[in-house]
């Protein structure tokens, strides 16, 4: 399975890009025990817990670039790097332009040559930010942070949301499908006794029902 223990956040980033290298941001998922390959994931910025420290400013597009690079010159020779998650407890989207920019020679094959279809953007729930992304014309995954069934339970545990809402965020990853093909994936942590319990299941049921939609439950690392 995919390493998610201290996976980074997008927002927050490192004084240095030593600094960022040192922590070794690479994420690997087997695909053959015998022949032992492996897909390498990407995961830009540092981990969640510096959240707490703030966000310093945006990183430009050459900086999200040498991530990638010294990511990917961290691996064994018999290794490549093949995915690309952006993703953390802020918002990878308040920098998309930037964010863009970088992708965009990542993923050409004059650049890194990784394929669209293995880059994924994570974000809060940003309505308009999501739509930009749909008429870029990037053929890249959508992941939303949904974490909550219904709005006051999200707004408690995701203030942004107090300013966007759950049917609006809806509305805008079902346009975002309809521009792009690319089902969206509401991510889940799954607290204890806040929002694992049945009755939030059963909302989540019926929050998604009829929407071609993937959720992805995450056990809460502490």
């Amino acid at each position: 399975a995919r390493d998610l223990v201290n996976e980074p956040a997008a927002e927050i980033y490192p004084a240095s890009l030593a600094d960022l290298a040192a922590r070794r941001y690479v994420r690997k998922v087997p695909e053959d025990p015998v022949t032992g390959s492996a897909t390498t994931w990407v995961v830009i910025g540092p981990p969640a817990a510096s959240g707490l420290s703030g966000v310093a400013r945006n990183l430009k597009a050459h900086e999200i670039l040498e991530q990638l690079l010294l990511a990917r010159n961290e691996l064994p020779e018999a290794e490549r790097l093949t995915h690309i998650v952006v993703m953390g407890m802020g918002e990878p989207m308040a920098n998309l332009n930037n964010l863009l920019d970088a992708l965009a020679i990542a993923t050409s094959p004059k650049g890194l040559g990784i394929s669209s279809r293995h880059v994924t953007i994570s974000t809060v729930g940003i309505p308009s930010r999501m739509l930009e992304l749909a008429e870029s014309g990037r053929k890249y995954h959508l992941a939303v942070s949904l974490h909550a069934p219904e709005d006051a339970l999200r707004t408690r545990l995701m203030p942004t949301n107090e300013k966007t809402g759950i049917s609006t965020i809806l509305d805008a990853a079902a346009q975002f499908l309809a521009k792009t093909g690319r089902q969206v994936t509401f991510e889940y942590i799954l607290l204890g006794g806040i929002n694992d319990r049945a009755q939030d299941a059963e909302q989540l049921a019926r929050l998604l029902e009829g929407r071609r939609a993937h959720v992805n439950l995450i056990p809460f690392n502490p």
